[in-house]
């Protein structure tokens, strides 16, 4: 007589993440005794500032090592480095690769982000030295640097990410990335705000700065610390100017540091121009259109005013008579929209009484997030990752979640996406620390009538509960089973099935077998 099995399987990832304020990559390398940096494939030395790591390696070191705790420099925009790579004792064929995330965005894909690719070495410990220049108009951050070596027969490019390397190592260490020392001119005025020569009001975005003057007012005010607004590459603004009490012939500018060069003469930066003034406190309104292109980040917005009686193009380092000259600071970022909601949870399916924790999955930089969690403890949270939500009653349960930023809302609710078991047979949930995060996820299962594909993404539920998908399995039978894995290619997948329907997958005989 045959033997019938319902079948419960449990399906498991493993993956290794690194975490330091961003989920970075780790490197994959070959684990036998001579891969990796068996072979004298390894990093000899790294110096780059304040930089200076030597001699921390040897054949059967660890293949990638994280110095992001306790090897660190600071970077300044606009600035060049020389940096020096001292190579492997193996003789030839080794490959050097260097990386910042300028962006620390948690991976080394932007732009200008791939630093430096060597040739292949020609002899043992070779040294490579070169020079980059940190890009100006980036975020000050404190991010990644990420250095690698691998072995090749052939000229390659080497990936931040390699997943098939055989021979080699990586190492991580952390950047400071600082602006640049203020270099801006200061206007030069003779006689200033004296007679009544200054600027009245300025308003632009979120800047509102009204009668801030009168007459013998400093020709020049420094607002970049106290009054900052954000400007969208792509978007236009209205903005406003707001003359002097002198009845006549004053004249307006308005800069833009685009560049974060310490100067307004580039191309584009000088953003308006005004005719003479008419009358006292004459309005200027008009429009700015950011341009596209531009590396985001904080900048200095010039307003310029001055007395002249002939027609002129004011300047934006001035030297005149009667006038003055406000900075403001303005933070410029990627063209922008609303945001768009998405999130995932770890625990999809939870036993009465359980727990679940959310996690925020939107994009275009959301600021604020409003969720919602009908049948949950509490029902709602203001969090972008709320943690600890209890369900105490079994049911199919709609999570939402609404996110805002300075462009607009948006709202994306998941039907029945949280399934609360009745109390009963109950087994253990897995609890993974990145879940689905970085690819790691099941996409399809097969296994006699079970056919379940297309089932798993990039930011979803680490735990599933198919209990409308089942298949009956004939004792003495063989059976193949097929999974296919997600995006991420250097994981292991084990399946188990609960023979003896005793609520754990621990009995012999009952895991059917991993592979990587």
């Amino acid at each position: 007589m045959s033997k019938i099995f319902k079948l419960i399987m449990l399906l498991f990832f493993v993956a290794n993440f690194q975490a330091n304020a961003q989920t970075y990559c780790t490197p994959v390398y070959g684990t036998g005794a001579t891969q990796g940096t068996g072979s004298n494939d390894y990093i000899a030395g790294v110096q780059l500032n304040t930089i200076s790591n030597l001699n921390s390696n040897l054949a059967g070191s660890p293949s990638y090592v994280d110095y992001t705790s306790s090897l660190s420099t600071a970077l300044t925009m606009g600035q060049t480095y020389s940096m020096t790579i001292t190579g492997s004792p193996y003789a030839s064929g080794e490959t050097y690769a260097v990386f910042i995330d300028y962006d620390d965005n948690g991976d080394f894909s932007g732009a200008n982000e791939s630093i430096y690719q060597s040739a292949l070495s020609t002899i043992a410990n070779q040294v490579f030295t070169f020079s980059f220049t940190v890009p100006i108009g980036i975020n000050p951050v404190n991010t990644r640097m990420r250095v690698m070596n691998t072995y090749s027969t052939t000229t390659i490019v080497v990936v931040p990410c390699p997943t098939n390397y055989v021979y080699g190592e990586t190492e991580d260490y952390s950047i400071d990335i600082t602006p640049p020392a203020s270099t801006y001119c200061l206007p030069i005025y003779t006689n200033g705000t004296s007679s009544d020569d200054y600027i009245a009001g300025v308003q632009l975005n979120t800047i509102t700065n009204l009668n801030s003057n009168v007459a013998g007012s400093p020709s020049y005010v420094d607002y970049t610390s106290t009054l900052n607004t954000t400007l969208a590459a792509g978007q236009t603004y209205p903005m406003t100017i707001t003359a002097s009490p002198w009845a006549s012939n004053e004249y307006y500018a308005v800069f833009i540091d685009y560049n974060a060069d310490g100067d307004f003469v580039d191309i584009n930066e000088n953003v308006y121009q005004s005719t003479a003034s008419t009358i006292a406190n004459q309005v200027y309104s008009f429009n700015i259109t950011i341009p596209t292109g531009i590396n985001p980040g904080t900048t200095r917005m010039r307003v310029v005013n001055t007395y002249s009686t002939i027609a002129l193009t004011v300047a934006s380092c001035p030297s005149y008579s009667y006038g003055e000259t406000e900075d403001y600071s303005v933070t410029i970022v990627s063209p922008s929209s609303a945001p768009v909601a998405n999130f995932s949870t770890n625990f999809s399916s939870i036993s009465v009484g359980g727990t679940t924790n959310f996690y925020d999955l939107s994009t275009n930089n959301p600021t604020s997030w409003s969720w919602s969690f009908p049948g949950g403890t509490p029902s709602t949270s203001l969090l972008q990752n709320p943690t600890n939500i209890v369900y105490n009653t079994p049911g199919c349960y709609d999570v939402a979640l609404t996110v805002t930023n300075a462009f607009g809302s948006n709202t994306f609710t998941s039907n029945c996406f949280i399934n609360v078991l009745s109390t009963g047979q109950q087994y253990c949930l897995p609890n993974p620390t990145f879940g689905t995060s970085g690819g790691d996820y099941i996409d399809a299962v097969n296994i006699g009538a079970i056919a379940n594909a297309g089932t798993g993404s990039q930011g979803g539920s680490s735990y599933s509960f198919y209990n409308t998908i089942t298949t009956t399995l004939n004792g003495a039978n063989n059976y193949n089973l097929s999974v296919t894995n997600g995006t991420y290619a250097g994981n292991f997948v084990a399946a188990w099935i609960d023979y003896n329907g005793d609520g754990d997958f621990n009995d012999a005989g009952e895991k059917l077998g991993q592979v990587s």
